[in-house]
């Protein structure tokens, strides 16, 4: 069990370092590009519903970074629906990747979405680039209203 536990461990540490690698490198080539209060009036609260648990941290990191609240939900239900509708009735902005939700957990954050008049975003995976460049996006298009 204990080289079980050093594997993953190193495999956990080796995604960190990848990770903050690319991190970097994004805020190297453009440090504004990745700030949201550079380009929001108002620091939004993101609620990311799935993704990989394991990059849960990174998540934040990203939100965090460019100004925003984070707010994660595992999309399994854990907690109640009650638990998922109450985050997403307190939220800004609700990312749900299809890779790794169910079919029901992506009906039920459209269903609340819809319901509290929240913006989501079906998103085709939960890598780091994906939410990074969504929230990329989402921030361009607040600075053009």
């Amino acid at each position: 069990m204990n080289q079980k536990m050093i594997e993953q461990q190193c495999e956990l540490d080796f995604i960190k370092q990848n990770l903050e690698d690319v991190l970097n490198a994004s805020r190297d080539k453009n440090p504004m590009a990745c700030r949201f209060n550079s380009e929001f009036p108002c620091a939004r609260k993101v609620l990311m519903v799935g993704g990989i648990e394991k990059m849960r941290h990174f998540y934040q990191q990203i939100v965090v970074e460019m100004g925003g609240q984070f707010d994660y939900n595992n999309g399994n239900y854990q907690g109640g629906i009650n638990k998922l509708s109450d985050q997403i009735a307190r939220c800004d902005i609700v990312l749900c990747p299809v890779d790794v939700n169910s079919h029901s957990a992506c009906t039920t954050v459209k269903k609340y979405s819809k319901k509290y008049n929240k913006r989501f975003y079906m998103l085709n995976n939960s890598g780091i680039g994906t939410i990074r460049r969504k929230l990329q996006e989402i921030s361009k298009l607040e600075t053009m209203q």
